[in-house]
This record gives structure tokens, sequence and C-alpha cells, in this order.
């Protein structure tokens, strides 16, 4: 196991997560913005980003208006 925190939230994960299933698991799909460590992550990276020890993901659900 492995600890994150995710939006300010210790989490514990399985040691090879990627960010696609972290998503998966939190009913999230595709309708969120992802960051890991302060560093966008395009949609195309999220099967393949594994999450490590340590890491700091921000979940950014998009806003409308003007």
């Amino acid at each position: 196991m492995i600890n994150i925190t995710i939006n300010g939230e210790a989490t514990l994960l399985a040691d090879t997560s990627t960010l696609a299933q972290l998503l998966a698991q939190r009913g999230c799909g595709n309708s969120v913005v992802t960051a890991v460590n302060d560093t966008f992550v395009p949609r195309s990276r999220h099967s393949s980003h594994v999450l490590r020890e340590g890491d700091r993901v921000e979940l950014l659900s998009p806003m409308e208006g003007g």
C-alpha cells in the first residue's frame, strides 16, 4: 500500500495504482481535470500514470460561467 493525498485528504492505495484506476474507484470518469504534484496530467496519460508514495493528487471539476 502507498500513502497519497487527494485534494488534501490522506488516502491509501494499492502499490501499482494508476491515475485512471483512482478515478474509476472514486466514480469520477472523465469529468475531472487532474494534477499530480502540481503538474497537469492529460486524460491520454491517466492509464499509464502510476501513482507513487507521497504523491499529491488534485481532482478538479470543470466549471462553467462567464
